[in-house]
């Protein structure tokens, strides 16, 4: 899906095209509603699926964002946080499932 994303982002530009992953991920996460309900793993399919193209769209336009908002010289330690905020983001975020299950 990488080729793809970068056609996209050719067309729209970097902070368009997060956004736009922003949703197509969005749409993703609210097709596993319906597929949950109709029990349709063809659908389950399409939902993941689309979810991983909006994620992959957003990784395609924020790591050349982030390389082009500051200088040349740091841009490898602004991804390598960028990464590390983000690993931490996944274990807050399944923290707070957790915690609200427990409720």
């Amino acid at each position: 899906m990488a080729l793809p994303s970068a056609a996209v982002l050719r067309r729209t530009g970097y902070r368009a095209g997060m956004s736009i992953g922003l949703a197509v991920m969005a749409f993703g996460a609210v097709l596993f509603i319906p597929a949950a309900r109709a029990a349709s793993y063809p659908l389950f399919l399409l939902a993941l699926f689309t979810l991983a193209s909006g994620m992959t769209l957003m990784q395609t336009a924020i790591n050349p964002y982030i390389v082009c908002i500051g200088a040349r010289e740091s841009a490898a330690t602004r991804i390598s946080i960028m990464g590390l905020v983000q690993q931490d983001s996944w274990c807050v975020g399944a923290a707070g499932v957790q915690r609200h299950d427990a409720v």
